[in-house]
């Protein structure tokens, strides 16, 4: 006797990028998870089966850095980049603490100061 130990159903859209992930846990009933993609192909927006989400925001310049991650919670957390070396500057998290990274005319990091 056969005994599936796990199935996984993915609907994608034109792109190939997934929309939705279906995963049985038994012979009939699936938890699923959606995702949406902006035209650009990030991930815009993730929900799982328990409800949880997270949304995301992309720098306005080159679409391709998350700004923002918000959750199901209404938290929030935010980066800002430095677009000519693709590195981030500031973070800050959900609890306000803040994390400074410099960087020297190279792109090369030099220093990381956090909050205390």
């Amino acid at each position: 006797m056969d005994i599936l130990a796990r199935k996984r159903i993915m609907d994608v859209d034109e792109f190939g990028a997934p929309k939705i992930i279906e995963e049985y846990y038994d012979d009939r009933n699936t938890l699923k998870t959606i995702l949406n993609h902006d035209p650009y192909g990030n991930l815009e927006y993730i929900k799982f089966p328990n409800g949880m989400f997270y949304k995301y925001t992309y720098d306005d310049d080159t679409h391709k850095w998350p700004e923002i991650i918000k959750d199901a919670f209404n938290y929030e957390s935010r980066i800002k980049y430095d677009l000519k070396f693709d590195v981030p500057l500031d973070e800050t998290d959900i609890s306000l603490n803040t994390i400074k990274y410099t960087y020297d005319d190279l792109g090369r990091l030099v220093m990381v100061k956090g909050s205390l």
